[in-house]
Parts: structure tokens; C-alpha cells; sequence
């Protein structure tokens, strides 16, 4: 069914959205998009 398809869809809450920019968590990874292009993981500091 719908439902059990969904169910094991992994989880990516939403962070945060503007206007041509959304990031997100996905295995605790934060990932970000710009202007509708592809995701790309989130740059991070060492």
C-alpha cells in the first residue's frame, strides 16, 4: 500500500527555506540547494 511505501522513506526534516535557497538534515548531514539546482552537501568547518 501508499502507506507502507512511505513509512520506510528516510526522514530529511526541513531546516530551512527562502526564496531560491533550501537546506536540509539527511542522515544528519545538512544539504542545501540553490535557485532549484542540484543538492550539494553543506560546507563545514574542520
Amino acid at each position: 500500500s501508499v502507506a507502507n511505501l512511505l513509512e520506510n522513506l528516510p526522514k530529511a526534516p526541513k531546516v530551512a527555506e527562502n526564496e531560491g535557497t533550501i537546506m536540509m538534515y539527511v542522515n544528519q548531514r545538512p544539504f542545501i540547494q540553490l535557485d532549484g539546482g542540484d543538492w550539494s552537501a553543506y560546507p563545514q568547518g574542520k
